[in-house]
Formats: structure tokens, C-alpha cells, sequence
């Protein structure tokens, strides 16, 4: 199950790297076209806003799992190491509650906009459920991955935990 859940998750990265390098494609092409020859594109700009929110959820699961996210360490570095994987747990639980939460929020939107069938205009007209869709999936990929570090995290605290208990009965007592 690991390997299967990061193969998706390595499949969501290169789909992100891929979309980036298109997005800045696609911005050079409107820069060029717009500042050297006076004709701007109508459809980059759509697209290149589709594409960042194809970016952000789709690549967020593949960021926590490279642990790529931005933390402040302030107080969990003053941690000894069983405290600090009990603390990364906890907030690792709330977080895949959270996503969790999120991700049934915009699966009713999504679902939503599919049933009533919206569209957005504009120089690309395009379901709405096309672009929000791809947040429930995101968020359900960022869900199991704040629970998978969770499970690693409590695992480490119980390891931590009966190695400190073992160097314990070892130490003699005068």
C-alpha cells in the first residue's frame, strides 16, 4: 500500500513539474506576444489560472511528502526527540482533519457545479466542476499523507519511548 500511495504521489509531482514548466512557457508566449508584436494571446492567462490550481492541489501531497513545506521549528526544536514525534503526530492528526474537511466541502462544491452544470466564461469557457475538481482530489492525496506522517510520528514516539525505558533498566542504581 506505501509504494502505491507514492507512486501516486510521485505521479502528482511530475504532473506538477510538468504544469509548471508549461505555465512558464505559457507566460513567456503572452509576454512575448503582448510586448513585442501587440497581439496578446486571449487563452494563456485562462489557462495559466486553471493550471496553478491544477499546481497547488496537486502538488501540496507530493510537497508534505518530501517534507518541502515551510515549518517554524521554534518550539519543537527545544524538544527531546519522543516529545517532538508525539507533537508532529498531534499536529499530523489535525491537519488530515482538517484536509479531510476541506475535501468534503469541495467535493459538494464540485458535485454541485457538475449537477447544475456552470460553466466559466471567459476566452476558455470551462466546466467549473473541471477546475474544482481537482481539489477534492488534492485534498484526499494531502489527507492520507498527513495520516501516514501521523502513523510514522507515533510509531517514533512509542519506539523513542521504550528505548529510553530499556537504557533505563540498564543504568545500575547506587
Amino acid at each position: 500500500m506505501q509504494r502505491f500511495i507514492n507512486a501516486i504521489l510521485t505521479g502528482a509531482g511530475m504532473v506538477t513539474a510538468g504544469l509548471t514548466v508549461l505555465v512558464t512557457l505559457l507566460l513567456l508566449y503572452e509576454v512575448v506576444t503582448r510586448y513585442f508584436f501587440h497581439d496578446p494571446s486571449m487563452w494563456s492567462l485562462d489557462f495559466t489560472m486553471y493550471a496553478i490550481c491544477y499546481l497547488t492541489f496537486l502538488g501540496a501531497a507530493w510537497l508534505q511528502k518530501e517534507e518541502g513545506h515551510v515549518r517554524v521549528e521554534i518550539l519543537t526544536a527545544q524538544l527531546k526527540p519522543r516529545a517532538r514525534a508525539f507533537l508532529t503526530g498531534v499536529t499530523s492528526v489535525i491537519a488530515c482533519l482538517s484536509c479531510a474537511i476541506f475535501c468534503w466541502q469541495a467535493l459538494k462544491l464540485t458535485l454541485s457545479a457538475y449537477q447544475e452544470g456552470e460553466f466559466i466564461d471567459g476566452s476558455i469557457v470551462v466546466p467549473r466542476s473541471l477546475i474544482l475538481g481537482v481539489m477534492p482530489l488534492g485534498l484526499i492525496l494531502l489527507c492520507m499523507e498527513f495520516a501516514r506522517k501521523a502513523w510514522h510520528h507515533f510509531q517514533t514516539f512509542r519506539t523513542v519511548g521504550r528505548k529510553a525505558v530499556k537504557e533505563t533498566k540498564e543504568i545500575p542504581i547506587l
